[in-house]
């Protein structure tokens, strides 16, 4: 497990910063450790790092000399601006002055930007930054000139460290404690925990690069400036035949014969331009060789030249597809984590477990935002085809010429660049709106389903696929009906109807949005950093609303919430408030239905005189919403 340690001279900080880790959002194990003075955190620092801290985090002039002494990675503690309104609204109380002088002497970095200092008009801010903070002998004793200046200038109040307080306590003067709040620490220790990971993953990579180029299963040369070889790989040396010690410090062209024509290394040594993909044969090997300058500056610095085996690179070059892209090409939704209490739901995803089992293609369908490709997410990770790339493209966005090169790859000048088909090869290709596509790209797309091949223009051939990819096809449209209008392939549309899953619009699983709502708002709490919760009463309008965007349009809906939310909690008020415009009528909705709402409202306003109280008393409606109603269909009443 990942170590970070917290590091500082003050017992009374130490026992704070203990108390509060308990309610810190982090998994990685945290230590705490108080060094005597100033002066021995780089003893500490190194102390920490040799019981497998990958972090350090400090605070003040701890965290000054730990930034610019520790060998290992260090997070300072920065106070935000809720809680320096926080000390000012202190220093108020303190000093019972409405708009008091405060002396805010703090190391450079403690409290944000010193700019924003002046922004809080409820005081006036004095700032003072030691600049010899990393000084242990001087630091004190700057502290407490600051205090006298600050002083003599008519402070009202100091804030500071613990030697500032001190100070300003034996001359009389009034004090706060400037200390690290819970939201600072968390914050400190969350980027903590998140840099350790960065430096793992940078280790990783570098162990994996040296790996990589003493162990590759291709050659690897490495030519100076002026072309001798000064470095060869295990592999470089097995295809050449010859030692790291025979070979190094001559010519390439002594160790392989390059084709002029097809790479001059003389001209490439001075223009510094590359060469690939060039063909070698040396005794009964076809080699196929990359030459990449590697510039120091602006002036070459040398050649690196990587060799393969073109009969490997035809035999692998399926997997190294599938491997390569793996990574970027991935799912992450899982049936467990759908939200699927209403009946409707429920059954569309015990009929998606069941199609999960199957490779044929499948066409779901649904409203915008319903989470269709949610539901192939989960399919894909519940089939076996789990362990290979996930790839997803919406057919809406892209012009035809583009998608098709994305979804078949092109071939330009003797390059290859493989395209979805080939590089989703064992996992699924997912192509939202699917509808979008032109005449020609479906009947395109229904040759592959149907024989996996396909028309290539650019070579005037059929191409047939030798990778084998599942196909999950979205729509938002009926496409039974395109097909009767002619606009639509009805080759496709048969290859496609085999497997059909409608996924249910929101207001179609109303028991669903209650629980959709509480995750939506913890997770936008947590990335937020507000940690809200919802009162009880919210629901009832959030339930009754249609939302045609459905759970996208929820989800969205939902982080307004916390991100306008004020204090430490949602209500019925800010719920409403809050309400989108788009599709502001309830589920039940129709123009129909908005026509009597608005009669409804105005023989109330007539009934009542206009009183809106007793008006949204007899609609069964809260203020807030009478005043949304009246708003959306532009009723006015004096």
């Amino acid at each position: 497990m990942k170590k970070i340690c917290f590091l500082h001279t003050d017992e009374d900080i130490i026992s704070q910063v203990r108390s509060m880790l308990p309610r810190i959002p982090v998994k990685a194990d945290i230590d705490c450790l108080c060094a005597p003075s100033l002066a021995d955190i780089p003893e500490y620092a190194s102390r920490a790092a040799a019981e497998g801290a990958s972090a350090l985090v400090s605070w003040a002039a701890e965290a000054f000399v730990l930034r610019n002494t520790a060998d290992c990675a260090a997070v300072e503690i920065t106070l935000g601006a809720a809680d320096l309104m926080r000390l000012i609204q202190e220093a108020k109380a303190l000093v019972q002055k409405e708009r008091p002088v405060v002396a805010l002497i703090a190391c450079a970095g403690q409290c944000g930007k010193p700019e924003a200092w002046q922004e809080f008009p409820d005081a006036v801010i004095m700032e003072y930054q030691p600049a010899d903070a990393g000084n242990p002998g001087h630091h004190d004793e700057q502290m407490r000139r600051y205090v006298d200046e600050a002083l003599k200038k008519g402070a009202d109040c100091v804030v500071g460290s613990r030697p500032v307080c001190s100070h300003a306590s034996r001359l009389g003067a009034p004090n706060l404690p400037l200390r690290p709040s819970f939201d600072s620490l968390a914050g400190a220790f969350q980027a903590a925990e998140k840099l350790c990971s960065a430096l793992d993953a940078e280790k990783q990579k570098a162990a994996q690069l040296r790996a990589a180029v003493n162990n590759c299963g291709g050659g690897i040369i490495w030519l100076n400036k002026t072309g001798k070889i000064v470095f060869l790989n295990y592999a470089a040396q097995e295809l050449l035949g010859s030692s790291s010690a025979a070979l190094e410090g001559r010519a390439l062209s002594e160790a392989l014969p390059i084709p002029r024509e097809d790479c001059d290394t003389d001209a490439l040594l001075s223009s510094g331009k590359g060469c690939s993909s060039v063909l070698v044969r040396r005794g009964g090997l076809t080699l196929a060789a990359d030459f990449v300058p590697v510039m120091d500056g602006s002036s070459l610095g040398g050649v690196v030249v990587s060799l393969r085996e073109l009969q490997k690179i035809e035999k692998e070059h399926s997997e190294l597809y599938r491997k390569l892209y793996a990574d970027t090409f991935s799912a992450s939704g899982t049936f467990g984590q759908l939200v699927a209490q209403s009946p409707v739901m429920a059954t569309a995803v015990k009929q998606a477990r069941v199609y999960a089992c199957y490779d044929t293609p499948i066409l779901i369908t649904g409203e915008i935002g319903s989470g269709k490709k949610a539901i192939a997410q989960c399919i894909h990770n519940a089939s076996t085809r789990r362990g290979g790339p996930f790839a997803a493209v919406d057919c809406s966005i892209m012009p035809p010429e583009a998608l098709d090169s994305l979804l078949y790859g092109t071939n330009k000048n003797g390059r290859e660049h493989a395209g979805l088909l080939r590089i989703a090869n064992d996992g699924t290709l997912y192509l939202g709106n699917v509808c979008s596509l032109d005449m020609y790209a479906q009947q395109k797309l229904a040759g592959v389903l149907s024989d996996n091949t396909y028309f290539d223009p650019a070579t005037g051939q059929l191409v047939t696929l030798t990778s084998r990819v599942r196909l999950i096809c979205a729509s938002r449209q009926d496409i039974g009906a395109l097909v009767a209008a002619g606009k639509f392939s009805p080759a496709l549309y048969c290859a496609l109807q085999t497997l059909t899953l409608h996924v249910p619009a929101l207001r179609e699983r109303r028991i669903d949005i209650e629980e959709l709502t509480r995750r939506y708002v913890a997770e936008f709490s947590s990335r937020h950093k507000k940690y809200l919760r919802l009162e009880d009463n919210v629901f009832e309008a959030i339930c009754r609303f249609s939302w045609p965007g459905n759970a996208y349009q929820l989800s969205k809906y939902c982080e307004r919430l916390v991100v306008l939310a004020e204090g430490d909690s949602i209500d019925a008020g800010i719920a409403e408030q809050l309400l989108p415009i788009w599709g502001e009528s309830y589920a039940e909705g129709s123009p129909e239905n908005a026509v009597n709402e608005h009669e409804r409202i105005l023989c109330a306003l007539r009934l009542h005189g206009g009183n809106r109280n007793d008006v949204a008393e007899e609609l069964g409606l809260s203020k807030t919403t009478l005043w949304r109603r009246m708003k959306q269909y532009g009723i006015q009443w004096q």
